[in-house]
């Protein structure tokens, strides 16, 4: 038992460790321009229209300049993520939903 609580212990210590991690050849602050081409918004001003909508975590330094966390943006999609239906499932209830199931 004591060595199946160790690994268990073990394990989470890693997966702690790799959530705080991230890739050393890329900055971990981003700019807006980089952070709205990571998050894959269509532009600067679509990602500032998000900040306060959304809650995309960001620093404000100075008046006009924003810092965004590599790392926070990372967890904030993991929170965003929702489960995606599967198409025919959703193509399935909606013609249920207006009586025109088969």
């Amino acid at each position: 038992m004591k060595r199946d609580e160790l690994l268990q212990g073990a394990a989470a210590s890693i997966q702690q460790a790799a959530g705080n991690l991230y890739v050393a050849d890329q900055p971990r602050y981003l700019t807006a321009v980089e952070a709205a081409d990571y998050l894959r918004y269509a532009s600067v001003r679509a990602l500032y229209k998000a900040i306060p909508t959304c809650g995309i975590p960001v620093c404000r330094r100075g008046p006009k300049t924003y810092l965004f966390d590599r790392l926070e943006l990372d967890r904030w999609l993991t929170v965003q993520r929702r489960p995606v239906k599967r198409v025919a499932r959703v193509h399935a209830e909606s013609l249920a939903a207006t009586g025109r199931a088969r």
